[in-house]
């Protein structure tokens, strides 16, 4: 999955967010900090977008342009992009914990 591939393989790491292309962030510990990590441009972005919805059957543009869908690992992912997203796409990822919570 491009420049978020080590972020997903980092247990610290509980949610990514990726506002455009050239802005991600990432919750650690319950604080949110953006990262160093960008994508070359809008269309890389989308060529990601596009493959982690084409795992599940789907696609996402302007005629679709809202998506709900998990990896392989459980962690879920939801993503926009225009028209929805008038800035460019938006991709949020809920990793999914190695670690479950107990009572």
């Amino acid at each position: 999955l491009g420049p978020i591939e080590p972020l997903l393989k980092d247990d610290s790491i509980a949610d990514i967010l990726i506002n455009t292309h050239n802005r991600v962030f990432i919750e650690r510990r319950g604080v949110l900090e953006e990262t160093s990590i960008r994508f070359r441009d809008e269309a890389h972005l989308l060529r990601v977008i596009n493959k982690i919805v084409s795992a599940i059957g789907r696609r996402v543009d302007e005629s679709a342009p809202m998506a709900d869908a998990r990896l392989e690992d459980g962690s879920r992912v939801n993503i926009a992009v225009r028209p929805v997203s008038v800035d460019g796409p938006l991709v949020s990822i809920r990793k999914f914990s190695k670690n479950p919570y107990s009572l």
